[in-house]
């Protein structure tokens, strides 16, 4: 599952579609429209409940980079990878295992060979 989202401004403010999309064919598969206040990560969970069965990766930016996204991805489906980058203001802990999305960036930036 990948995250996406789009903003659109109607006469009272700005709304913000929050996507779930199926990374092997591109479709939407979930689905949340919100005010401008919302916070991206606060809506995993309504986007996760809308999936029935089990994810095996969640993909999204750093704005969900936190515990709670972890949490919620965890709780609808336990074995699904979390590829998230750290936000730029991210500080490691020296007593947390490495994340996916750490594994993810390292491979990354170590360039390609020919």
């Amino acid at each position: 599952m990948a995250g996406g989202k789009a903003w659109c401004q109607i006469s009272s403010g700005w709304r913000k579609l929050h996507l779930a999309l199926d990374a092997d064919s591109g479709d939407i598969i979930a689905h949340v429209m919100t005010d401008q206040d919302a916070g991206d990560a606060s809506q995993v969970e309504p986007l996760l409940d809308q999936i029935e069965m089990p994810i095996g990766q969640f993909t999204a930016d750093g704005a969900y980079d936190g515990n709670p996204t972890y949490q919620v991805v965890a709780r609808h489906s336990a074995d699904a990878a979390v590829v998230i980058p750290p936000r730029s203001n991210a500080l490691e802990r020296p007593d947390s295992p490495p994340r996916v999305s750490e594994t993810v960036i390292s491979r990354r930036s170590t360039p390609m060979e020919e």
